[in-house]
């Protein structure tokens, strides 16, 4: 899933559980339970082709329609992690909402770190292995294709609706 959907699908923790030592935990592992959905990726990245982040990432941003995905992904991620901490929500801390939506989101930081080196042209080596957690988190995402992306859009405009409609 794209950033923006688990960060979504986090907030939403929140706004339903109310209470941050449930929705932090709950909203760390929302993020493995969205991998399981089908969602957006290139045909040319799959799991079985997987290296390495770097050799992943250097396919990635090749593709145009990818870089236009992730830029987008980008600017709505910051949207919505920003977006948290200005809108009240009933009964639930910002704070709460905010670090429920980045820790949703955060496993997929190992390797959009190494993107994002890459987008500014440092090279980093990754060690020759892969990472047990890198391992399970491949794994998970069985059914990454392209079009997954309305999946993603469904899903987007879904969790968006529920916190504006339970946040109240």
């Amino acid at each position: 899933m794209t950033a923006t959907n688990h960060a979504l699908t986090g907030a939403l923790m929140a706004v339903v559980v109310r209470k941050p030592e449930l929705a932090l935990p709950l909203a760390f592992l929302s993020h493995f339970a969205l991998d399981l959905v089908p969602h957006y990726n290139p045909d040319f990245v799959t799991k079985k082709t997987f290296k390495g982040y770097d050799s992943a990432y250097s396919k990635k941003l090749g593709s145009r329609a990818f870089m236009t995905i992730f830029v987008v992904d980008m600017a709505l991620f910051v949207t919505v992690l920003i977006s948290s901490l200005f809108v009240g929500f009933n009964d639930v801390s910002r704070w709460t909402v905010f670090f429920s939506a980045l820790l949703a989101a955060s496993p997929d930081f190992e390797g959009g770190f190494y993107f994002a080196c890459r987008l500014v042209g440092i090279r980093l080596k990754q060690p020759d292995h892969i990472s047990r957690f890198a391992r399970f988190h491949i794994v998970l995402q069985w059914m990454e294709r392209p079009w997954g992306l309305f999946v993603e859009c469904g899903w987007f405009a879904g969790a968006l609706a529920l916190i504006l409609l339970i946040g109240r």
